[in-house]
């Protein structure tokens, strides 16, 4: 993938799996020899590969057990991901550090006469990163009496940012 300058996502899942097993098929044997050579103890009569439909369905089958087991969950949390490698990292290779920065607030207006539940003809907005944004999503919280969500609404710097809803039934 990577000598023909493709990333796993211009692949697509099928093409990209198909592309693993080419590559077990003619890296695998050298992997195995390495070992080997290396002295490596192992029953090499029950040699596996992480991808092997038996291997899998164990895989599958122990986390199903576990999570009827209340064991593992799914829930809301922070997930560190790479936007680079495109996916998530585990918490172990993190390294977290403080930098100082600056939090922006800022004053939108509202534009065609909305106005907030409230009355006001504007909304603020902490962010970090004053001029990034194109669009201002807003979480149930908020409610426009007048004028309506969606379209663009609130003019800045030459153009108008959209402005999108979110709602949850837990607001």
């Amino acid at each position: 993938a990577a000598e023909e300058g493709k990333t796993r996502h211009d692949y697509g899942r099928d093409a990209f799996i198909d592309k693993i097993w080419q590559w077990k098929a003619e890296s695998g044997g050298t992997i195995t020899r390495q070992m080997r050579r290396l002295g490596n103890s192992v029953d090499w009569e029950r040699e596996r590969f992480t991808m092997d439909e038996g291997l899998s369905n164990a895989v599958k089958e122990v986390f199903v057990r576990l999570y009827k087991e209340d064991l593992i969950y799914r829930g809301k949390r922070l997930v560190n991901w790479d936007p680079k490698l495109r996916t998530a990292i585990s918490d172990l290779e993190v390294e977290n550090r403080e930098s100082k920065g600056s939090m922006w607030h800022i004053r939108y207006p509202l534009a065609d006469g909305a106005k907030t539940a409230d009355g006001k003809d504007y909304l603020v907005v902490a962010t970090t990163k004053q001029l990034a944004g194109i669009a201002l999503a807003i979480f149930g919280v908020l409610v426009l009496v007048e004028g309506s969500l969606g379209g663009e609404h609130v003019p800045l710097v030459g153009f108008m940012l959209t402005l999108a809803a979110a709602f949850s039934w837990a607001c």
